[in-house]
């Protein structure tokens, strides 16, 4: 489960970043508010929806390697 923690952590932070770079792009080129429509799109709003939903999702379900630590 960590595994996947970790690659949802590492996806959205890759998503993070190429997004913020890309609006700074679009900014420097004088195209930000093209830029805003582009990406206000409902496509974009499920991908970022589906991320909540899985991060909510695994922090309820707990880690094997902390419940043997535990006891």
């Amino acid at each position: 489960m960590k595994t996947v923690r970790t690659a949802l952590t590492a996806a959205a932070l890759c998503l993070l970043c190429a997004g913020y770079a890309a609006s700074q792009v679009a900014l420097f080129q004088g195209r930000a508010a093209e830029y805003a429509a582009e990406v206000d799109v409902p496509p974009i709003s499920s991908l970022s929806g589906l991320f909540l939903l899985l991060a909510v999702a695994l922090a309820f379900i707990p880690d094997r390697d902390e419940e043997g630590a535990a006891k």
